[in-house]
C-alpha cells in the first residue's frame, strides 16, 4: 500500500516531494508507528499497541480533516466503498433486489452486516446462506455500522449505539496482561473469587471457593500461566 501510495503521488506530478513523504508516512497501509508521542515509554507499555492505533486513528483525522488536499478524496474514496456499499446491501435486504435475495439477506447475522460488507453467494441444501464478508479498516467500519443502523431506523435507539459502540471496542489495545494478572491474584489472595473477564466467568467454582487450599490454589495457578502465555497442564 505504501508503494502504492507514493506511485500514485508522483505520476500525479506537481506534488513536492516533502508532502509527498508526509503522506505515505502518514495515511498510505500501515500507521506511521514510529510517530510517538511523549508517554510513549508507559503508555505503549500500559496497553499493548496503542501508538500504532492512536497513529491509525490520527492519520484516518488528518486525512478526513484537517489536510486540504486529501479530505474531498478522503470522503469521495469512503463513500465508494463503505457508503455505497451498505446502501446497496440495504436495498437488497428490503427486497429490491428480489425475493431470493431478500431472503439470503434475511439470514445473514445483524452483527456481519452492521460491521462488514455482505455479499450473498446463494444457498446451501439445508437452507443456510453462503456469502463473502469483506471486512474493512477500524474507522470505515465504523462510519459503515453508523450508516447501517440509520439505514435501518431501529426502534431501540440505546441498543444501536451499544452495538456502534461495540464495533471497534474488541479491536482497541487491551491492557498489559501483568496488570490484570496482579489484581486478579490480589482479588485471590484476600478470598474473594476472581472474575475471568475473557471467558466471562469466575475463575473457581462454588465448591472450589469454598473449600480453597490446593485444588483451588491449582487451578489459579493454571489461569496465571495462561494468562502470561506459559499454558501447562499437570494433575
Amino acid at each position: 500500500p505504501k508503494v502504492a501510495g507514493a506511485q500514485t503521488r508522483i505520476k500525479a506530478g506537481r506534488i513536492p516531494m516533502r508532502l509527498i513523504t508526509h503522506e505515505v508516512q502518514h495515511y498510505a497501509g500501515s500507521p506511521n508507528f514510529l510517530r510517538k508521542g511523549r508517554g510513549y515509554t508507559w503508555y505503549n507499555e500500559v496497553f499493548l499497541f496503542l501508538n500504532a492505533a492512536k497513529e491509525g486513528f490520527r492519520g484516518d483525522f488528518e486525512g478526513a480533516f484537517t489536510n486540504p488536499r486529501t479530505r474531498a478524496g478522503y470522503w469521495w474514496k469512503t463513500t465508494a466503498t463503505v457508503l455505497v456499499p451498505a446502501l446497496l446491501a440495504f436495498l437488497a435486504a428490503a427486497g429490491f433486489a428480489g425475493k431470493k435475495m431478500k431472503e439470503m439477506y434475511d439470514r445473514v447475522t445483524e452483527y456481519d452486516k452492521t460491521s462488514y460488507i455482505v455479499i450473498p453467494m446463494g444457498m446451501t441444501d439445508n437452507d443456510q446462506v453462503v456469502y463473502l464478508r469483506i471486512p474493512m479498516d477500524e474507522v470505515g467500519r465504523l462510519i459503515h455500522g453508523v450508516f447501517w443502523k440509520m439505514l435501518t431506523g431501529t426502534d431501540d435507539v440505546l441498543e444501536a449505539a451499544v452495538q456502534v459502540a461495540g464495533l471497534t471496542a474488541g479491536q482497541m489495545p487491551s491492557q498489559a496482561p501483568i496488570l490484570d494478572m496482579v489484581t486478579t491474584v490480589s482479588e485471590y489472595m484476600i478470598g474473594r473469587n476472581p472474575y475471568d473477564w475473557f471467558r466471562g466467568r469466575q475463575i473457581l467454582t462454588d465448591d472450589e471457593q469454598r473449600v480453597r487450599g490446593l485444588p483451588a490454589a491449582k487451578k489459579m495457578g493454571r489461569w496465571v500461566l495462561n494468562k502470561a502465555g506459559a499454558s501447562v497442564s499437570w494433575g
